[in-house]
């Protein structure tokens, strides 16, 4: 997961992190990885598509985006 996610968690904060990915292959991985983290699935939802297309996906404004070569992880803290 991203590192961000896991700091979230162990700091107690209430968020929700959107990861975008073009690759359902990285996806899974990323899906897979993420349960390794204790608390953090409940907080991420996974989306295949691309960050240019997120403003017509109706998920709102972010509060952080962490963004690499392969994939994006968005990430609004309530």
């Amino acid at each position: 997961p991203c590192a961000e996610q896991v700091s979230f968690v162990a700091a107690g904060l209430k968020f929700e992190i959107v990861h975008i990915d073009l690759s359902q292959a990285s996806i899974d991985i990323a899906t897979a990885r993420v349960k390794m983290h204790a608390g953090v699935a409940p907080h991420v939802r996974f989306i295949r598509g691309s960050l240019l297309e997120v403003a017509s996906m109706g998920l709102g404004k972010f509060d952080f985006i962490s963004a690499h070569a392969r994939s994006t992880c968005v990430a609004l803290t309530l």
